[in-house]
């Protein structure tokens, strides 16, 4: 489907209005478009490939897609740590590198390196402060954080207790974090 806002400035400009016009699927065949439908729900599973013919005017085009997920489970960032080697325990996470593996799972991030909290295990920050899974920490008190070895180095050089500036993003946003070093 054209999205709504893509017509209406297909049209706005004079040009020709984008529908779709049938939508071939490689082990259901071929289904029409019903002109009188806003959009139709297609389900399919990620890794397959779906052949789209757009028509413009009398111009019909045909555009093939891969199906693609981008889940939202935290719960697979945690799985693919691997205990002790991802624990940074002064920031109360476990942690991964941001790499082809895991940046899939995110949604789109302004850098191409950092390092992803898989997950959260420190009990004594509440909810509403500290890191959060799916938080990608690029620096540690100025400290570059591009890989987990990185992450950790800077950590050593922060004492028990002292303050840390976590810069990260979360959910789109370029945010600090201040806590104290457990």
């Amino acid at each position: 489907m054209i999205p709504a806002t893509r017509r209406r400035e297909s049209i706005l400009s004079g040009a020709q209005p984008e529908r779709l016009a049938r939508v071939r699927l490689t082990y259901m065949g071929t289904f029409q478009a019903h002109p009188s439908h806003e959009s139709q729900i297609i389900y399919r599973s990620a890794g397959q490939r779906i052949t789209l013919e757009v028509q413009r005017g009398a111009e019909r085009l045909t555009v093939e897609a891969a199906v693609l997920e981008r889940p939202k489970d935290p719960d697979r960032l945690l799985a693919m740590a691997s205990g002790r080697r991802n624990l940074v325990p002064q920031l109360g996470i476990l942690a991964m590198d941001l790499d082809d593996r895991v940046a899939p799972l995110l949604p789109t991030l302004r850098r191409l390196s950092g390092v992803v909290a898989a997950g959260v295990i420190s009990q004594l920050i509440s909810p509403e402060e500290g890191l959060h899974t799916g938080d990608v920490i690029y620096s540690v008190n100025g400290f570059p954080s591009g890989s987990l070895d990185e992450l950790k180095a800077a950590m050593q050089r922060i004492r028990h207790g002292q303050a840390v500036a976590v810069h990260l993003e979360r959910m789109g946003q370029l945010i600090y974090v201040v806590m104290n070093a457990d």
